[in-house]
């Protein structure tokens, strides 16, 4: 009888390190916007690393592309989403001013500053002299770089659990010889 107990005592704790906690839900804090700038000034790639956070829906950002140089010629605003697609006004942001223009083959924001609001994450890249500007580092700034955490604690708690049931079975057999 003691034997039968200690089993099902063992199965109920391993049983109930799966259950779900009751708990009230959190509320949901403000959702950021992650917008990374990519600026080519004279040939020289440069990326705001410290990206803009948005609030969604609320906090415009506005970009203005200057040269020191009289040569270069400001082409436009190519903007992009995370993966390095291109983005759609209306969809992916909200243009606050400024107006789209086709050139090299895809729409871009013309004015020199532009000010849009994201609706998810972006990259903001100037293009000067007739050129795309290169997104490449920019795409660095989304990669994911955290560790994977889940349920990686329950798996151990229910594996120490299995081994003191498993223990718990073996010292019952040895202890009733």
């Amino acid at each position: 009888m003691k034997k039968f107990i200690a089993v099902a005592l063992s199965l109920v704790m391993i049983l109930g390190l799966s259950v779900t906690a009751f708990a009230a839900t959190s509320p949901q804090g403000t959702t950021y916007h992650k917008v990374v700038a990519v600026f080519n000034a004279k040939d020289k790639i440069v990326t705001n690393i410290a990206p803009y956070t948005a609030t969604e829906g609320a906090d415009p950002i506005t970009f203005t592309a200057k040269s020191a140089d009289p040569a270069h010629v400001f082409l436009g605003w190519s903007v992009y989403k995370k993966d390095g697609t291109l983005a759609t006004a209306g969809t992916d942001f909200t243009i606050v001013t400024g107006t789209t223009v086709t050139a090299l083959g895809q729409t871009m924001l013309k004015e020199e500053t532009v000010t849009l609001v994201p609706k998810t994450d972006l990259i903001v890249a100037g293009n000067w002299n007739n050129q795309l500007t290169s997104i490449k580092t920019a795409l660095a700034a989304f990669a994911d770089t955290s560790d994977k955490t889940g349920d990686a604690v329950a798996a151990v708690a229910v594996c120490v659990a299995a081994l003191a049931l498993a223990g718990v079975a073996v010292s019952k057999k040895q202890l009733a010889k």
